[in-house]
């Protein structure tokens, strides 16, 4: 694998398959299960999550979300080791590649896993509206910094977009 100061132009304008996720620490999970769901509705049958170093365990929770979301997954996981040429060290990191199939993968497989049982699998809603919402409710306030703004802390955020040195907590510039 190419390291990151060694990327060449042909490298960045590939893209990856449609059934390829490439998970990282940051994007919520919601957000591959939400297009896992939409893959699996377009009629794919299998989906291959990929994570790298700290976004490893984060890939694991997602394919085991998965397969309690959708019925009859077959899973086939594979660890290996990526090195990368950083300007004149080798790093190495982590890497997995998780496959996951409605057709039957290879069983003799270590990194095989049989889909779990009807019992343990609650089938994916994408939004579930709640129903105790009743719109004549006075809407709640959220907890936490901030609050209502008066006089005062509109002067005080006046005077911080003047001033570098001030780290108050009731400026949103903070």
């Amino acid at each position: 694998m190419r390291g990151r100061g060694e990327k060449g132009k042909e490298e960045t304008k590939g893209k990856s398959p449609a059934n390829e996720i490439r998970v990282n620490a940051v994007t919520y999970v919601r957000t591959y299960l939400a297009y896992i769901a939409r893959l699996f509705q377009e009629n794919h049958d299998d989906v291959i999550i990929r994570g790298m170093g700290q976004a490893i365990p984060r890939a694991v929770g997602l394919s085991m979300l998965v397969r309690k979301r959708f019925k009859g997954l077959h899973q086939l996981a594979k660890v290996e080791t990526a090195e990368f040429d950083d300007r004149g060290y080798v790093r190495r990191v982590g890497l997995i590649t998780i496959k996951l199939s409605k057709n039957p993968l290879d069983k003799d497989d270590p990194g095989y896993s049989p889909p779990l049982p009807d019992s343990e699998v609650t089938e994916y809603v994408p939004f579930a509206v709640n129903e105790k919402h009743d719109q004549d409710e006075a809407p709640r306030r959220s907890r936490g910094r901030g609050g209502r703004v008066d006089r005062l802390s509109l002067i005080h955020i006046c005077r911080c977009r003047r001033s570098t040195l001030c780290r108050s907590r009731w400026s949103p510039y903070h």
